[in-house]
């Protein structure tokens, strides 16, 4: 790394920061996004349209980690996000490594949260026995990866510093490939989302409604997936 950051310096090479680009882009749904539907979300608490319950806690909850990735956001661009490798101090590197397992356990109980708050709400519409039994399991599912992929990331390395440091190849210990944690929890969370747009849509399809009301509703929930 040092000897690439000698020759592209000597050879006048510009520094390339292609984290300005995706900069807004990560502002606007990350946080500008969530704050809107936020908002929206309070006011119709205070104008006591519907009473406060478990889905508007556990998405406030999920809110707040968006926030804070924001900080984080301004912590990885500070060192070296978007930057050649070589073009930044080992230092940096570590800090940069550093946020990106910070953002990554927190993103676990993110999703965690948001599915929870979805749940919530079928819990609030419907009020079938059958149906509410299966979301209650639904919840239960989502709590437990929510908490194994946290579990997961926190402890991904041993011993954990390994997940910032581990770039240098000149410290011991071991680690569970971040890649493969990523796709298991990608695939499961698909998964989970099929089967939460599957249960509402199952009881929706049911009802005496035209199809086209039935298939605007479906759409509607969907929304929140």
């Amino acid at each position: 790394l040092a000897a690439k950051n000698s020759t592209s310096t000597s050879c006048g090479l510009p520094i390339r920061n292609e984290y300005a680009t995706t900069k807004i882009t990560l502002l606007v749904l990350w946080l500008l996004l969530p704050t809107l539907a936020i908002v929206l979300r309070l006011a119709v608490k205070l104008a006591r349209v519907a009473s406060w319950g478990a889905d508007d806690t556990t998405i406030f909850l999920a809110y707040i980690i968006p926030v804070f990735l924001q900080v984080l956001n301004s912590f990885v661009e500070k060192n070296g996000a978007g930057q050649d490798i070589w073009a930044i101090s080992f230092d940096q590197i570590d800090r940069y490594f550093m946020g990106l397992y910070i953002a990554q356990c927190l993103y676990y109980v993110c999703m965690m949260l948001i599915k929870s708050s979805i749940l919530f709400t079928f819990l609030r519409v419907f009020v079938g026995d059958r149906l509410r039994l299966l979301l209650w399991a639904t919840q239960v599912f989502n709590l437990m990866v929510g908490l194994t992929f946290t579990l997961l990331g926190i402890f991904q390395c041993r011993p954990i510093s390994l997940a910032w440091t581990f770039w240098d190849q000149e410290h011991n210990g071991h680690c569970i490939g971040i890649q493969y944690i990523g796709i298991t929890h990608a695939s499961l969370n698909i998964c989970l989302d099929v089967w939460m747009l599957a249960m509402p849509a199952v009881q929706i399809w049911r009802l005496n409604m035209q199809r086209r009301k039935r298939l605007s509703v479906i759409f509607m929930f969907s929304l929140g997936l």
